[in-house]
């Protein structure tokens, strides 16, 4: 119990550290660093749910207790309790992760009805926004037709640079784990700030990648000139436009020691989701494995 409430604390308070060092770091180490946190927290919420049911194995067998073989009164409380918890954890995740994919589809649908040409990977259509990629396992890339043409030929590589390393980066599925992850948590402010965090610095990644095949210059200038174009802001630039462009113009020194903490946390979190999948199997009438519990 006491290291499954140290893993929580440390899940819910990551988001607020590893904010004091945004863009100070190489933006992998800082998505990798906020989804770890926001994991950290679900693991150590579930231990502590399981744990309070005065269980000590796993979360199969929890299930199986609550379902298969009810309590009586007396064990009411500690089983139906916490399977509310989980069951209202579990369920604002697969909440958003179903809406968030109904969106994505029939969004896609209609900008491909409304696409009026393609050339190579990029679809031109009636955007409203210069550029914009949608979809999850197989995104595409979208500009408008109108707004594009504005930018100078350099802009518009940076511009399709910049949404290809969304695509190859499969920033859509990353950015789906991160929403369901924080819903879970909600309303704990910090979950918030984690996918804040995560989001904006998927954007500084594809800035970074796209400065590699034009310029940084190139990259900030179409960074403002999207964020300036009606009626909506591209380019994920809406609130973040300024950061964006001060981080490519005038990067900040990387702080080594965050960094680190950074990384020791992506550690940490990989090793404590190993142990969970064999603790979560762990008494299990179907999975009779013996797992050391956390």
């Amino acid at each position: 119990m006491n290291l499954a409430l140290a893993l929580t604390t440390l899940g819910l308070t990551a988001s607020y550290l590893l904010r004091q060092f945004s863009g100070r770091a190489p933006t992998q180490i800082v998505v990798a660093a906020h989804l770890s946190g926001l994991l950290l927290a679900w693991v150590g919420i579930i231990n502590l749910v399981v744990g309070s049911a005065g269980l000590a194995h796993g979360l199969v067998e929890f299930c199986e207790l609550a379902i298969a073989d009810p309590p009586g009164a007396g064990g009411f409380p500690a089983v139906y309790v916490m399977a509310v918890v989980l069951v209202i954890l579990a369920g604002r995740a697969a909440g958003v992760w179903w809406r968030t994919v109904s969106i994505l589809r029939r969004t896609r649908r209609r900008l491909l009805r409304d696409t009026t040409y393609a050339r190579d990977d990029v679809n031109f259509t009636a955007l409203g926004s210069v550029a914009c990629t949608v979809g999850l396992v197989r995104p595409q890339i979208f500009v408008d037709r109108d707004m594009f043409r504005r930018l100078t030929g350099p802009q518009q590589d940076a511009v399709i640079a910049h949404e290809r390393v969304h695509v190859r980066g499969l920033h859509g599925v990353i950015d789906l784990v991160a929403r369901c992850l924080a819903a879970g948590l909600a309303p704990w402010p910090g979950a918030v700030i984690a996918y804040r965090e995560i989001r904006s610095h998927l954007e500084a990644m594809a800035d970074d990648r796209a400065a590699t095949h034009t310029t940084r210059w190139t990259v900030a200038t179409a960074i403002v000139e999207a964020a300036a174009a009606p009626p909506r802001s591209a380019l994920g630039a809406g609130g973040w436009s300024a950061w964006r462009v001060e981080r490519l113009l005038d990067p900040a020194p990387p702080h080594h020691l965050m960094a680190s903490a950074a990384t020791v946390l992506v550690l940490l979190s990989s090793v404590v989701l190993v142990q969970t999948i064999g603790h979560v199997f762990a008494g299990s009438h179907f999975f009779p494995v013996a797992f050391p519990a956390v």
